[in-house]
């Protein structure tokens, strides 16, 4: 009989063991350009997050994170308002990651309104910063470059230039911001994302006597054609651009080409961060390639450990996590990480840059 209690006891304080060592789960949502013309930008941070789901990195935190991945598609059509109410309504998700601009612009402010934070990597649109509350982002506000972009434009002399936009929320985003800091007579064109056929486009904008051309583009490859047949038409003039020109893919492909090409660039991270240089060395060895933009690796890193980090000190509260992310400093991939009364990051801006010899170089 007492070999019997002893048993049972044993089994009860096993049960009470394994249940009080048993994790609350906590459903993080991430909504990325999985497929589409823009898909590139969604695959280092879907990579991130698969390599978070199957490393080691959040063993030894309170709570056991599920990272749920919808597609947004960019922003393009209804794809990320859909994925945002899936998320919210039917998984019941309290915190959110958020990739490009379209993306945030559709699925933030419904996640603010529920008082869900939302945190955006890979998203520049100026009126992001105006969403609310509980919306904030790793990645930086375009306005905070373009207006020393604009500047170096003008003081090339540049009184009409021609903008080519490829319809997308941030590059309509750009578009504004250069209409707004540049001479009124500027040039403009926009074009669909599926868009490859410049010739005629070029021929026609080339009679109106533009003195330089901006490609206003979504993507690496939409702005490697439009040089591309700039050059095949033996139009020479200036051309300013955003990131595209410094992209693996661009200076591949592209070479001398793009000598002479202006353009405003993400910043250069040296990252310090062990935990991120194990992720990236845990891409390499698992994808044999090197990440698509090492800037997004770290801003997405960043933003789903903020939210991680906010909840292991006060809990899955988004009120109370709201408050920590407003109010607290941290380090991350990023370096600081901060936010201003917006939401947005602070420490961060963008850089000015030029092609030499093929390579990217600082504008001096």
């Amino acid at each position: 009989m007492k070999k019997l209690i002893l048993f049972l006891v044993i089994l009860v304080f096993s049960f009470s063991v394994s249940y009080s060592e048993e994790k609350e789960v906590i459903n993080i949502g991430a909504i990325l350009p999985l497929t589409g013309s823009q898909a590139s930008w969604g695959l280092d941070a879907k990579r991130v997050f698969e390599i978070l789901k199957t490393s080691n990195l959040l063993k030894d935190k309170k709570y056991r994170y599920n990272l749920l991945l919808e597609d947004g598609q960019c922003g393009i059509g209804n794809s990320a308002t859909t994925a945002v109410k899936k998320l919210i309504h039917v998984n019941k998700v309290k915190f959110l990651v958020l990739a490009c601009s379209g993306e945030v612009l559709q699925a933030a402010p419904i996640a603010n309104k529920n008082e869900v934070i939302s945190i955006g990597f890979a998203c520049s649109h100026p009126d992001i910063k105006n969403i609310g509350k509980y919306s904030f982002r790793t990645f930086v506000d375009i306005e905070k470059g373009m207006k020393s972009f604009t500047k170096t434009i003008l003081e090339d002399g540049i009184k009409k230039i021609a903008i080519l936009t490829e319809e997308s929320p941030y590059t309509l985003g750009i578009k504004k911001l250069l209409l707004n800091g540049l001479e009124k007579n500027s040039i403009t064109y926009d074009f669909n994302v599926d868009e490859t056929e410049f010739q005629s486009i070029l021929i026609n904008i080339e009679t109106k006597k533009p003195d330089a051309y901006y490609l206003n583009t979504a993507t690496p490859k939409a702005y490697q054609n439009l040089l591309k047949k700039l050059k095949d038409l033996k139009i020479d003039k200036p051309v300013y651009a955003y990131y595209s020109p410094g992209d693996s893919d661009t200076i591949k492909n592209l070479g001398s080409i793009q000598n002479g090409v202006k353009y405003i660039d993400v910043p250069n991270i040296d990252s310090n961060n062990n935990e991120i240089n194990k992720i990236i060395q845990i891409y390499k060895k698992t994808y044999r390639e090197e990440p698509n933009v090492n800037f997004l690796i770290s801003t997405s890193y960043d933003a789903i450990f903020s939210i991680i980090n906010a909840i292991e000190k006060v809990g899955p509260d988004t009120k109370l996590v709201q408050d920590y992310l407003s109010n607290s400093v941290s380090s991350g991939a990023l370096g600081k990480i901060e936010f201003d009364e917006n939401g947005d990051i602070l420490n961060l801006s963008y850089v000015l840059k030029t092609i030499k010899n093929g390579i990217p170089k600082l504008l001096e």
